[in-house]
């Protein structure tokens, strides 16, 4: 279906930029993208995603909004304490564009579920904070052929990658389960919102081919100094998920 004059209004910014377009534009308004985790990187990744017209977003997470949320989680307002993050987030996200569908998934992702949840979407933004269902999604993704754009946040550090079957590593190339340090129980609050903005910008040049894409590469950012790394990333030919050996 082509545009509409209100579609050339609101995405006119995009229409106009080199790599996306109007091809682009409606590639994204045809795209189904999951954000599973509605914290504070799933916040900001979830309204850049909204506002750029993502056609059908899912939004998954199993927890309530608490107020110590509230410093980084901006996605949810106070008077939402108590409350669904994905009750808060429809009613957000609504507000933000309503022609966009929205999904919701009210439960913990696992090793059991997590097909089943990413099944029909496109790309999926993984943004737990919890490692073990960071790997229980990567291992769904990896056996669906579904793209994974990982962010993760700790303390003044955050970093951003885009895992691709058949296309580089996996998440579990990078962190084998039980391996990640632990968290430093703080966040820097904006930072959420720079990494969380990083992972929506990925989803959309994923969906566009725009630019080049962080697959195969890891992008870390402190917060603190302002200073940004690039690492390469390599497949592990013995990874358990991805790996050569994976499935005999």
């Amino acid at each position: 279906m082509p545009l509409s004059s209100e579609d050339l209004s609101r995405y006119a910014r995009h229409i106009a930029l080199g790599g996306i377009g109007m091809e682009g534009q409606e590639r994204i308004n045809k795209a189904r993208v999951l954000v599973a985790g509605l914290g504070g990187l799933g916040s900001a990744a979830s309204m850049y995603l909204a506002a750029a017209g993502v056609g059908v977003l899912g939004l998954a997470d199993f927890d309530s909004v608490e107020r110590g949320n509230l410093q980084r989680q901006i996605l949810h307002g106070t008077e939402w304490v108590g409350k669904p993050k994905v009750d808060s987030a429809l009613s957000r996200l609504h507000s933000i564009n309503p022609d966009v569908k929205l999904e919701a998934f009210r439960e913990k992702v696992t090793a059991r579920n997590g097909g089943e949840i990413i099944r029909g979407f496109d790309i999926i933004v993984g943004a737990f904070d919890s490692i073990g269902a960071k790997h229980a999604l990567n291992e769904a993704c990896q056996k669906a052929g579904k793209p994974m754009v990982h962010g993760s946040l700790d303390g003044w550090k955050g970093e951003v990658a885009c895992f691709v079957p058949g296309g580089g590593p996996c998440y579990r190339c990078l962190y084998q389960p039980g391996v990640e340090s632990g968290s430093s129980g703080g966040v820097f609050g904006p930072l959420a919102g720079i990494i969380g903005a990083v992972t929506a910008g990925e989803c959309l040049k994923l969906l566009t081919g725009a630019g080049t894409s962080l697959v195969g590469r890891l992008l870390r950012i402190d917060a603190r100094d302002l200073r940004f790394s690039e690492f390469i990333l390599e497949r592990d030919p013995d990874c358990a998920c991805c790996g050569n050996a994976r499935g005999k």
